[in-house]
C-alpha cells in the first residue's frame, strides 16, 4: 500500500515539475492590453480570440511563432464557438448572435438585448445560450427559440456556463446554483447542494462544477449518480472560477484570479514567475494540442505552449478569406464602439445626496428623503466584495434607524467606474451590494424582505471624467416605503 502512495506522489511530482518549466508568453493583440472575454478553436486549428475591440484569429506556425489578423474592429465580442461543421457563432456585448462561416461576413440570428455569457452547441446541433440575467435560451435546429428562466425552475436568470455530459444531458451553473435539464418535462432540476455554480468542465463521464457553499469556494463532480466536493485551495478559495477545462490526462485547469492546476488531489498555482503576469483570468482554452490559452480583464491574451501544432504543418500559404471575403448581405454586425452599457450611461444622472448623517439622526425618515439616493459611507477590499471593518459604522446607523422605522425598506446599490470589462463590474458591483445586505441582516437582524441588493456596474455614472473616477465607485442607498 505504501509503495503504491509513493509511486502516485512521485508520478504526480514528475508530472507538475514538468508542467512547471513550460512558462506562459504573451500573445500581442495590437497595441492595448484588452480584456479578451471568450477563445475558441476553429477546425484548422487556428484561434480566435474575442475582445472589446473585435476578433483577432491566432494562426500557429511550426516554428513555434504565430501569425495575427484583427476582425470586426471596435466589435465588442463576448463569446464564440464552432460547430463541427465550421460555423461560427459570436455573441456581442449587445446581446446580438449572429453566425457564419466566415467571421467577417456573419448573419444575425437574433438579438436578446442580454449580455450572452456562454454559447454551447449540443450533439443535435441545437445552440444554447447562457445570459446575464435573462435565463437560457436554446435555439433548435428547425429555427425554433425557447426561451427558459425562474418559471421554469432555473435556480437563477444569471447563467454562467452551459455544458453536456456523455449522455447528451445539458447541465448549466448559475449564480444560485447547479441546474439539469429535463427535455420531456421542458423544466430544470435544480441540484440542492450547490449554492451558487460559475464554471462547468467534463472529462470521461465525470461533470465538474465549480461553485461554493458557505464556507467558500468548492470543486464539485459527479460520477457514478453521487456529487462529490473537495474545498478550493486558500489562494482562490475566494474568488469566482470564471472558466474550466480538463486536459487529455484528466487534469483540470481553472481560470480564477490567477490560473490553477488540479491533478491527483494536488494543486498548482501560475503566477509572475511562469510569466503569467495577471491577477485576473476571465477565459480559458485548451486547444487541440492541449496547449493552454488564457485571457485576462487587463493583461491582454497569455498561451502555454507545450506542443508545436501538426494540423497545419500540410497546409500550403494561403490568404486569410476572413479578411478577404466580401459581405453577401449589406447588414453586418453592429461595429459602434460602445459597450451594452452605453445606452445606461445616457440616463438622467442619480440624484444628488444629501449629508445621509442628519437624516439618519432624526427618529423618523422623513418624507423628503425617501425614493432618493444617498452615498454609502463604506469601502472595501481593492477588487473584492470584502467590506473593511473601520467603515461599518455607516451601517450600524442604517440598522439603527430601519429598526426605528419597521415601515421603511431600502434599496442598495452597487457602482463601479467604466474601466475594465463590463461584465466583470457588473459583477462586482452586485457583490458589494450583496455584502451590505448581508451584513445588514446576518450581524444587525434587518429583515431580509425589507433589503434590496442591486448591481448597475458601469452603466450609473456620475461623472465621465477618468481623473475623478472614484466618484463612480460607490455603494447607494435608497429608503422605501415597504409594499
Amino acid at each position: 500500500m505504501r509503495f503504491y502512495l509513493f509511486l502516485s506522489l512521485f508520478v504526480f511530482l514528475i508530472f507538475t515539475h514538468t508542467k512547471a518549466q513550460i512558462p506562459f508568453s504573451t500573445i500581442e493583440l495590437g497595441q492595448e492590453k484588452l480584456p479578451v472575454m471568450a477563445i475558441a478553436q476553429d477546425a484548422k486549428g487556428k484561434i480566435w480570440a474575442g475582445t472589446e475591440k473585435g476578433l483577432f484569429c491566432i494562426t500557429p506556425k511550426n516554428d513555434g511563432k504565430h501569425e495575427m489578423t484583427h476582425h470586426l474592429q471596435n466589435t465588442p465580442i463576448a463569446a464564440i464557438t464552432f460547430d463541427t461543421q465550421g460555423k461560427a457563432y459570436l455573441a456581442t456585448y449587445q446581446g446580438k448572435l449572429y453566425s457564419g462561416s466566415q467571421p467577417d461576413n456573419l448573419s444575425l440570428l437574433h438579438n436578446y438585448n442580454q449580455l450572452i455569457t456562454r454559447i454551447f452547441i449540443d450533439a443535435k446541433g441545437q445552440v444554447w445560450l447562457a445570459t446575464q440575467g435573462g435565463g437560457v435560451y436554446l435555439r433548435t435546429q428547425e429555427g425554433e427559440l425557447k426561451h427558459y428562466d425562474e418559471s421554469d425552475k432555473l435556480p437563477s436568470n444569471s447563467a454562467f456556463d452551459i455544458k453536456a455530459d456523455n449522455e447528451g444531458n445539458i447541465w448549466v451553473a448559475t449564480a444560485q446554483g447547479l441546474a439539469l435539464w429535463n427535455e420531456r418535462r421542458e423544466k430544470w432540476k435544480p441540484e440542492r447542494n450547490i449554492e451558487k455554480a460559475t464554471a462547468l468542465a467534463y472529462f470521461q463521464k465525470t461533470l465538474f462544477a465549480a461553485g461554493n457553499d458557505a464556507e467558500g469556494g468548492r470543486l464539485y463532480y459527479y460520477k457514478d449518480g453521487k456529487w462529490r466536493s473537495v474545498q478550493l485551495p486558500e489562494e482562490i478559495r475566494y474568488q469566482r472560477v470564471t472558466a474550466m477545462q480538463a486536459d487529455a490526462e484528466g487534469g483540470l485547469w481553472l481560470a480564477a484570479d490567477r490560473v490553477a492546476y488540479y491533478k491527483y488531489g494536488q494543486w498548482r498555482f501560475y503566477s509572475q514567475a511562469e510569466g503569467f503576469e495577471s491577477r485576473s483570468a476571465i477565459s480559458l482554452l485548451l486547444d487541440a494540442q492541449q496547449n493552454l490559452w488564457v485571457g485576462t480583464e487587463g493583461k491582454g491574451l497569455f498561451a502555454r505552449i507545450e506542443t508545436i501544432p501538426t494540423t497545419l504543418q500540410n497546409e500550403e500559404p494561403e490568404q486569410d478569406t476572413v479578411a478577404e471575403t466580401e459581405p453577401e448581405e449589406p447588414t453586418q454586425v453592429d461595429t459602434a464602439t460602445s459597450t451594452i452599457a452605453q445606452a445606461a450611461t445616457e440616463e438622467t444622472e442619480p440624484t444628488p445626496t444629501e449629508d445621509l448623517d442628519e437624516i439618519l439622526n432624526e427618529e423618523r425618515i422623513s418624507a423628503s428623503a425617501l425614493n432618493r439616493d444617498f452615498n454609502l459611507d463604506v469601502r472595501f477590499e481593492q477588487g473584492r466584495a470584502v467590506l473593511l471593518a473601520q467603515y461599518l459604522e455607516s451601517l450600524d446607523k442604517i440598522a439603527a434607524v430601519l429598526m426605528r422605522n419597521p415601515d421603511i425598506c431600502v434599496e442598495i446599490a452597487g457602482h463601479t467606474d467604466k474601466i475594465g470589462n463590463p461584465v466583470l463590474n457588473k459583477q462586482l458591483s452586485e457583490q458589494r451590494a450583496a455584502a451590505v445586505k448581508r451584513y445588514l441582516y446576518e450581524e444587525k437582524g434587518i429583515p431580509t424582505a425589507r433589503i434590496k441588493a442591486i448591481g448597475y456596474g458601469d452603466t450609473r455614472l456620475l461623472t465621465t471624467n477618468r481623473s475623478e473616477g472614484e466618484k463612480n465607485r460607490r455603494v447607494e442607498i435608497r429608503f422605501l416605503n415597504c409594499e
